[in-house]
């Protein structure tokens, strides 16, 4: 076995925490069972300071060692290494949040456009599934503004703990998990640092159609804030809490705990590989999260790298319980300063320019980076779980993970296809919540997906063959338009009415003929309103 450090980054004259490794303080993942036995004799230290046990994850017998030493303690190590009892071990280390201010302000939440959020409300706006169980996202982050009027009845409150009373009323585990969990402080006050938490929070689950502010992906759901988040040890014991709540609602049928389906964090490490013996621990809370039926959602680096072979933490944990998100901007293209990788970034969701929640009931119109690309993708999942489907709902307390694994597979097989994520990334594409409604049809026969309607607009034209020329409209109705096709001098190259479907995507799909390299007009119009894009064939 093997001990692992990560380099200090130096950035012109500023020292940055992230990634730095805590010396002092030991993240062991433990052969199943052994924990509670786990004895350290006097010879591995070589001080008489006083030593600091913690258990991490009690589910995956994850603990955490702390010593006085600053430097570490090489006895220490070297029995961590020959122990048979040790899986693996790593130091602690700090973690870095993934937002990237931006300078730009763009129209509001342009986002919900190209995912197809609003055509997706037509099916549900969220809150529950089909059979009642109220729908939870959690978040681990830090900075919640609780009082923010767009989270007004958004937060999971635990019913079965009173506030304040110094005792753990519902046996959890946890004193005084009122509103979430702060790992460090070990109660449920969240301190507010910066707009960090609020921000990727209300992105999910902001009050909609309240004449307020913004609307988020979920009109009705919680939001199960988890803070306290700056180092590795932490994100271990958020998700040990998220883990248990989940489990005790599952065993409870019900009754306790909360049913959290997806945990968003939008942050990590640079330059880390989740097949490293350090981060084992961290990556196998994917699996044991997705064994009870949560989905997780991480924030790729904001950076121009190939993830798979520069590294980040957590978008290259193996877990398939975990999608990894990238960066697309108002244009529906891979923002530069944004990871990738082929085999462990998933797909691209809005995050330049998103407008958010801020501190003191405000907004910002510049919140971005993958940070906000994370949370599009989370925000989808709980949408999807709150679907008129029986077999979803059904599955969810009888067979969690494999719910959790129907709702993946919709979201990969919905991507709307993007050439600026192709070949860069798992699915080669970007987050389409309609497209995930329309994939879940195959299991969920009682969706009923009628067609988009709002202005009359032409956003997308491709040549899906030689002859074949795909135009993707919205019209404000299922009246009569023409559609016409003409080359640059006017002359007509295809023209015929139709009608737009009542259900489904407004597609047409135009048989054409050989044609010479140059600009072609596609234009769809009645008596009374037309629109006009042009395509380049080559």
């Amino acid at each position: 076995m093997k001990k692992f450090i990560l380099l200090i980054c130096f950035v012109v004259g500023v020292v940055s925490l992230q990634g730095q490794a805590i010396k002092s303080s030991y993240i062991v993942d433990l052969k199943e069972g052994v924990s509670k036995s786990l004895k350290i004799p006097s010879r591995a230290f070589s001080t008489p300071d006083p030593i600091h046990f913690k258990t991490l994850s009690s589910t995956l017998d994850i603990i955490q060692i702390t010593i006085a030493e600053k430097e570490g303690n090489k006895n220490l190590e070297n029995w961590l290494d020959n122990n048979p009892d040790v899986e693996s071990w790593g130091y602690d280390q700090y973690v870095q949040k993934r937002a990237v201010p931006d300078d730009q302000y763009f129209e509001m939440q342009w986002g919900l456009d190209l995912i197809g959020a609003k055509n997706a409300w037509d099916v549900t706006t969220g809150g529950f599934d089909i059979n009642g169980n109220e729908i939870v996202i959690a978040v681990l982050d830090d900075s919640y503004d609780l009082s923010h009027p767009e989270l007004e009845g958004r937060i999971f409150f635990n019913e079965a703990e009173i506030p304040d009373d110094g005792i753990d009323n519902d046996n959890n585990g946890y004193i005084d998990d009122y509103q979430g969990w702060n790992t460090t402080n070990g109660n449920d006050n969240h301190p507010l640092i910066d707009n960090h938490g609020i921000a990727v929070a209300g992105i999910m689950g902001a009050k909609t159609n309240n004449e307020l502010g913004i609307a988020g992906i979920n009109w009705q759901v919680k939001i199960l804030p988890i803070s306290g988040i700056e180092k590795k040890s932490e994100v271990i014991t958020g998700y040990e809490y998220v883990l248990n709540m989940r489990k005790r609602y599952n065993d409870s049928n019900g009754t306790e705990g909360a049913y959290i389906v997806v945990a968003n964090y939008s942050a990590g490490i640079d330059n880390a590989f989740g097949t490293d013996p350090q981060y084992l621990a961290w990556c196998n809370m994917y699996e044991a999260m997705g064994d009870v039926g949560i989905l997780s959602t991480g924030a790729t680096a904001n950076k121009n790298v190939n993830v798979d072979v520069d590294g980040d933490m957590p978008t290259t944990c193996p877990s398939e319980f975990l999608l990894s998100v990238t960066n697309i901007d108002i244009n529906d293209t891979k923002v530069i300063s944004s990871g990738y990788g082929l085999e462990n970034i998933d797909l691209g969701a809005p995050g330049k320019g998103t407008i958010a929640l801020d501190l003191d009931a405000g907004y910002d119109p510049s919140f971005g980076g993958t940070s906000a690309a994370a949370p599009h993708v989370a925000g989808a999942i709980a949408l999807l779980y709150s679907v008129p489907c029986s077999a979803i709902g059904d599955l969810g307390i009888a067979n969690p993970r494999q719910a959790a694994e129907i709702i993946r597979d919709a979201i990969f097989e919905g991507a709307s296809s993007n050439s600026t994520l192709d070949g860069i990334t798992t699915s080669g594409g970007r987050l389409d919540i309609y497209g995930a409604i329309e994939a879940l049809q195959v299991t969920c026969g009682e969706i009923i997906l009628t067609s988009p309607k709002g202005e009359l607009i032409i956003f997308n034209l491709e040549i899906e063959n030689a002859n074949t020329l795909l135009t993707e409209y919205v019209t404000p109705d299922e009246t009569t338009y023409s559609f016409l096709m003409s080359d640059i001098m006017g002359r007509t190259i295809r023209h015929f009415d139709f009608s737009p479907p009542t259900l489904g995507r407004k597609e047409l799909r135009t048989e054409i003929p050989d044609l010479a390299s140059g600009i072609y007009i596609i234009s769809i119009y009645n008596d009374d309103i037309i629109n006009t894009k042009k395509i380049f064939i080559e």
